[in-house]
């Protein structure tokens, strides 16, 4: 576990500090390490680095090494989580009509999640994907009771459209609209992280590393970052498809691969500069 997400990169990270000049390199290269990138947005590792040195805000560009497959992706996706309860009446499973089903209301619900589509939005050239989901379900106390409640979580992933704070509001009303007549309580909202297309050093990686440029269909800190004013992209050796897998790996071509796209931008001057 943790092989593509993200050891290869710590690993890449490592080495550069301990391979590359340091003091002679034409740009000032920081290494920032942090926990708990994976749970909710407000316990995430980086805030409290972010808020102890505020010089972090000088950065003009960062790296988020989650795993891409050495390509760049830019921009990423906003996450809500909803908790959704659907209220019935208990009644003895012999008997079902002196109740009221919660798991059988749901069903109308489940349905819409079921055919919803997953809408391409294009943005600056690169196309995300809005993606809602029930990812945790419960219900039920016995056997043979009809079940007074039937609670859901529901994973909306939605495009970093501007202004970001907009795109927020706009995801919790779809999650509403989708949720009509069900209690909906949103508890950990991440907001999308904006494409830095008119950063300069991104266009210097863009010219040395001309490696393909995708959108980043999920969720990174390249988003926090932003929020503190951080122009940020993703880039990593680790494979996509084998992040949280029980088996997961990553080869060491593509780690060999990485480490040399990252010593050779880091290591050529940028034209003007």
């Amino acid at each position: 576990l943790g092989a593509s997400d993200m050891k290869s990169s710590l690993a890449i990270m490592q080495l550069l500090c301990e391979q590359l000049d340091l003091a002679n390199l034409p740009f000032c290269l920081v290494l920032v390490f942090y926990d708990k990138e994976e749970g909710p947005f407000a316990d995430n590792g980086l805030q409290p680095l972010l808020d102890q040195y505020p010089w972090l805000e000088e950065v003009d560009l960062a790296i988020a090494m989650e795993p891409t497959d050495n390509t760049f992706q830019l921009g990423c996706l906003g996450g809500l989580q909803a908790y959704v309860r659907v209220d019935g009446q208990a009644a003895h499973s012999a008997r079902p009509w002196q109740g009221e089903n919660a798991i059988h209301k749901a069903a109308p619900l489940l349905t819409k999640l079921l055919n919803r589509p997953y809408p391409e939005i294009e943005i600056d050239g690169l196309v995300f994907r809005n993606c809602m989901s029930a990812t945790l379900a419960n219900g039920g106390r016995a056997k043979n009771v009809v079940p007074e409640s039937f609670e859901l979580n529901i994973n909306y992933r939605f495009a970093p459209t501007s202004p970001i704070s907009e795109a927020i509001e706009n995801a919790k009303k779809e999650v509403l609209q989708v949720c009509d007549g069900v209690h909906v309580e949103f508890r950990d909202v991440s907001p999308p992280g904006p494409i830095p297309n008119q950063n300069p050093i991104l266009n210097h990686f863009k010219e040395i590393a001309p490696v393909p440029i995708q959108p980043k269909q999920a969720w990174t800190d390249v988003a926090r970052l932003a929020g503190h004013g951080i122009d940020a992209f993703n880039f990593g050796p680790g494979y996509g498809v084998q992040c949280h897998q029980a088996k997961e790996y990553v080869s060491i071509s593509m780690m060999e691969e990485a480490y040399g796209l990252m010593e050779r931008v880091l290591t050529t001057p940028m034209i003007g500069a």
